[in-house]
């Protein structure tokens, strides 16, 4: 789905999260700057990291696409901006790559440079609900 930025209000992060995810990555790294970082705080085993870079985003896309490879449904979500940031808030539903079903809910912060770009995200969730959906599974040879 095209996105065409004018300014950082134009940025609709469902969008940018479902071409990331599931659609055009190449087109969602094109509003990425090249030294933009992704902070996921929590377990490496769960895919916690600073992912840097566009390697580093496209890493983070390959994660997700790890650990909920069927898909995920955004059951709701909110989008409010400020000068130089988006917020979205949503709850997601998603069958894991076990077949256990993951439900949470996120805060992500996007950071803008002057030109629009992605500088800088940063993904809260709670690490319980991820936990439960992966109980009992060790990883063996993930993306990570």
């Amino acid at each position: 789905m095209a996105q065409s930025l004018e300014c950082f209000t134009d940025f609709d992060p469902r969008v940018f999260m479902d071409e990331l995810k599931e659609g055009d990555i190449d087109w969602a790294l094109t509003h990425v700057a090249s030294n933009a970082t992704w902070r996921i705080p929590g377990d490496p085993k769960y895919g916690g990291a600073t992912h840097e870079g566009l390697d580093g985003f496209r890493k983070f896309a390959e994660l997700a696409n790890y650990f909920l490879p069927h898909g995920v449904e955004r059951l709701w979500s909110r989008v409010s901006h400020a000068p130089g940031m988006t917020f979205l808030e949503q709850k997601i539903r998603a069958k894991t790559l076990i077949n256990t079903v993951y439900e949470n809910e996120y805060v992500f912060v996007f950071r803008h440079d002057e030109s629009g770009k992605l500088i800088e995200v940063k993904e809260y969730q709670d690490m319980q609900p991820m936990i439960e959906a992966f109980e009992g599974w060790e990883p063996e040879d993930s993306p990570a």
